[in-house]
């Protein structure tokens, strides 16, 4: 009966650990926002991070990269965006879109539809040099010998979150600082939560939209 007791306990202490959003800063000053008020104008420099989250466990994590003048960057590493889309599985380049990516607004809406019972979207700003700089990277990868070592946007499923903290630890220092690469999107998301984005969008299951700011 003990032993019964101590499953059902460690069950539950398991379930409550990935429960969604565990990290999502509520005492920060925050907003309701529409959908349409994830989008950007495409003149920042920006990295957006998406970790979704399913009904018992953290389940993606996805990556934007905005650069002025150069066309929208969307990697999905691992993960199925529009695989039920011709239209959107032909621009798609091993989980890299560079041609018509989508939106915020879009990705949101379609992670929802997943259904995620919880999405977060962490958005950093960066200089136009900090942007090409990244946005170089991750569509054309780096060879074996560059001093940051060997870099592709090619992924595989269960990859999402050890891939995309990977690229962000070792080339957006300047602009994000992650330490190591994490499995878990949710420990991605509880770093992201230390190093001030710009916005952190909040979509949770039966609420509203929520835009959280780090206090001043």
């Amino acid at each position: 009966m003990k032993r019964f007791v101590s499953v059902i306990l460690l069950g539950f202490g398991l379930l409550t650990a990935c429960a969604p959003a565990p990290y999502v800063r509520d005492d920060w000053p925050n907003r309701r926002i529409t959908m349409d008020q994830l989008n950007d104008d495409g003149q920042t420099g920006l990295i957006q991070v998406f970790i979704g989250y399913g009904v018992f466990v953290d389940n993606h994590a996805a990556l934007r990269l905005v650069c002025p003048g150069k066309p929208t960057l969307f990697w999905d590493p691992g993960g199925n965006f529009g695989d039920n889309d011709p239209q959107i599985l032909s621009r798609k380049h091993n989980y890299l879109i560079w041609e018509q990516a989508p939106d915020a607004k879009t990705f949101m809406e379609w992670r929802i539809k997943v259904p995620d019972v919880a999405t977060e979207m962490f958005e950093f700003a960066m200089s136009a040099a900090q942007a090409e700089y990244l946005w170089d990277i991750l569509k054309n990868g780096n060879p074996p010998e560059h001093p940051l070592g060997r870099f592709t946007h090619r992924s595989a499923p269960m990859r999402c979150g050890t891939d995309t903290s990977d690229y962000l630890s070792r080339f957006a220092g300047d602009v994000v600082r992650v330490p190591k690469s994490y499995f878990w999107p949710r420990d991605l998301a509880k770093v992201l939560y230390t190093q001030r984005p710009r916005r952190v969008v909040y979509y949770r299951l039966h609420e509203p939209l929520r835009e959280l700011h780090p206090p001043q």
